[in-house]
């Protein structure tokens, strides 16, 4: 599992520490994890590096001008520790969390004696509060694949894109053919109360993070409907499962 974070050791959701919710939450499946820090104030780099299993190293760079380097950075980090063709990589952000269903399934989906595919990408979400979460604009409910097995390659061939909001995935991931869909969500916790869509849009300026009617639906809504079906599941079943989900 690899992860670039930033002072979440202060972050709270719902009341508690996001950092040691994280790292409960990424344990349950990762047998290493690869961090990279981006100088971050508030304790993170301190906590994290008492962690067992847990590797991490800090970067200086400035996150709003150079993300894309930093994942360039992490990628290296990753490179050190990781085996060509064997190793599985797991890549969330520091508020990002997997659901029961990639920890109940681990052992069948993460094997590196009898692999069956490459890339696995899951369904995203997005909360906007405690237990609904945003599906219009650019939150739309969709699939991202974000478990893929590791090759020795370079995180890109083209220049690294300076700015924010540029790709934080190896180039050779989206050309991986032999991939599935895992009937399992990532859960992204980042615009999950007001106060962080506040500080967010004070940051980025992105209207869509103060929109007074932002189209929500209760999580239970695709939870519901994820028993249905298997752990892996077809691009037509999960367009089946947008469409009932949607209405």
């Amino acid at each position: 599992m690899a992860s670039l974070i930033k002072n979440v050791n202060s972050k709270k959701i719902f009341g508690k520490n996001l950092l040691d919710l994280w790292l409960e939450n990424i344990s349950k499946v990762a047998d290493k994890i690869v961090i990279l820090d981006n100088n971050s104030q508030d304790g993170t780099f301190e906590k994290i590096s008492k962690v067992d299993n847990l590797i991490c190293e800090q970067s200086n760079l400035n996150f709003d001008t150079h993300e894309q380097h930093l994942h360039s950075e992490l990628w290296k980090l990753v490179k050190k520790h990781a085996k060509d063709g064997e190793d599985m990589i797991l890549l969330l952000a520091s508020d990002e969390f997997i659901d029961e269903t990639l920890i109940k399934n681990k052992e069948e989906l993460i094997s590196t004696e009898e692999p069956t595919r490459d890339s696995y990408a899951f369904h995203q979400v997005h909360l906007w509060d405690k237990d609904k979460f945003r599906i219009d604009g650019s939150y739309e409910f969709k699939i991202s694949p974000r478990l893929f097995r590791y090759r020795d390659v370079p995180f890109t061939t083209n220049k690294l894109k300076d700015g924010i909001h540029n790709s934080a995935f190896p180039s050779y991931v989206q050309f991986i053919k032999n991939s599935s869909i895992i009937n399992s969500c990532i859960i992204h916790y980042g615009y999950s109360d007001k106060k962080q869509r506040q500080d967010k849009y004070k940051r980025y300026k992105i209207d869509s993070l103060i929109d007074k009617n932002p189209k929500l639906i209760p999580f239970t809504a695709i939870t519901k409907l994820m028993k249905n079906y298997d752990v892996l599941i077809s691009r037509n079943e999960w367009n089946e499962i947008r469409g009932l989900m949607l209405g």
